[in-house]
């Protein structure tokens, strides 16, 4: 009788000595706990300590979220000059991530350092309605105005006097460079990040 090579690999594992299994751990050295006071602006550390304290988590979480959006804030206002006698500008871009196993308060904690932004893009959009209601009756009067200076510009016709009908072309073509451009809503966020898409906003 033949033994297959699965008989025989079987026999082997049987019989050799197995080690010991040891356990899998995951510690990782001890990370001094951030210094709020001595890392942060006065103003943000009272607000970070703060909201870190509510939350139960780490300040750092809320740090990060708060520095980052500042950032953002600022945007290519600031820049450093390396070098002394050189025109090379580097314009900071601020990058952060919180890293934590699972219900470690990180998303409350960003959403913590984030809120002012949050807040500033609530006003934009309350001002930015606002100003839409306002360019809505600016193009109502701008249309109302279009169809006089066409209606203007038929009579001369139909009458054919031509100095009426060079005011008629001369009013249409001012009102049409002082058609009303709607507002721009002020961004502070985005959900979508691409080029082609913070192209159109």
């Amino acid at each position: 009788m033949t033994r297959s090579w699965d008989d025989e690999a079987e026999a082997a594992a049987t019989d050799a000595e197995w080690p010991t299994p040891e356990r899998i751990g995951s510690d990782l050295p001890p990370v001094p706990q951030m210094d709020v006071e001595a890392l942060l602006p006065a103003p943000l550390a009272g607000y970070v300590r703060d909201a870190a304290h509510r939350k139960v988590a780490p300040p750092e979480f809320v740090a990060i979220s708060l520095i980052v959006s500042l950032g953002a804030l600022i945007e290519a206002r600031c820049g450093v000059r390396p070098k002394l006698l050189d025109d090379w500008i580097v314009v900071p871009n601020l990058w952060g991530a919180i890293i934590a196993p699972p219900s470690k308060k990180k998303s409350p904690s960003m959403a913590d350092g984030t809120k002012p932004l949050k807040w500033l893009a609530a006003n934009a959009r309350a001002k930015h309605t606002k100003a839409m209601e306002a360019h809505q009756e600016e193009v109502e009067q701008f249309d109302v105005m279009m169809a006089a200076a066409k209606k203007a510009l038929a009579k001369a016709a139909d009458a054919d006097d031509a100095e009426k009908l060079q005011s008629a072309k001369t009013r249409i073509a001012a009102l049409k460079d002082s058609k009303p451009k709607p507002p721009t809503l002020k961004r502070y966020t985005s959900n979508d990040a691409t080029i082609e898409k913070l192209g159109d906003l």
